[in-house]
């Protein structure tokens, strides 16, 4: 499968939340895209389509509640993360990617790194906050 069917493929979706989900990470909803426009209010104008948080509070929306989950994705919606205790780093294109192995090479223990594919074909590289970022003791 090419990465612009992932955008479309619920079962692809569904399993890479799951996978998330079941490490414990905190989901919040994003709207969706259809036929390449945006849920949001601003439909085709939306500068970032299916990559923003949909409605208000979204940040106390944050859960970890599967059924809530795979509701809003088979709604037609996105999810993202909510970092409260993780940092991500974004490696995108062919610079981001090549960036991401030079980095691996110089640090090998960053393969062993929770990784989730993107949708556009590039990865997330997920770390744990140390607790002096996130407050907790």
């Amino acid at each position: 499968m090419i990465a612009s069917e992932f955008k479309n493929d619920m079962r692809w979706r569904l399993a890479q939340a799951r996978k998330l989900h079941d490490l414990g990470l905190i989901f919040v909803p994003v709207y969706g895209i259809k036929d390449g426009v945006c849920s949001c209010a601003k439909k085709a104008a939306c500068e970032k389509p299916g990559k923003h948080p949909s409605g208000d509070n979204w940040v106390s929306r944050g859960t970890r509640d599967w059924a809530t989950i795979e509701r809003w994705i088979k709604a037609g919606g996105n999810v993202g993360l909510l970092m409260r205790d993780h940092i991500g780093l974004d490696f995108d294109g062919p610079v981001g990617l090549a960036t991401l192995a030079y980095l691996e090479g110089i640090y090998p223990e960053l393969r062993k790194t929770l990784r989730q594919r993107t949708q556009g074909g590039g990865v997330h590289v997920i770390f744990r906050a140390p607790k002096e970022l996130t407050g907790e003791e």
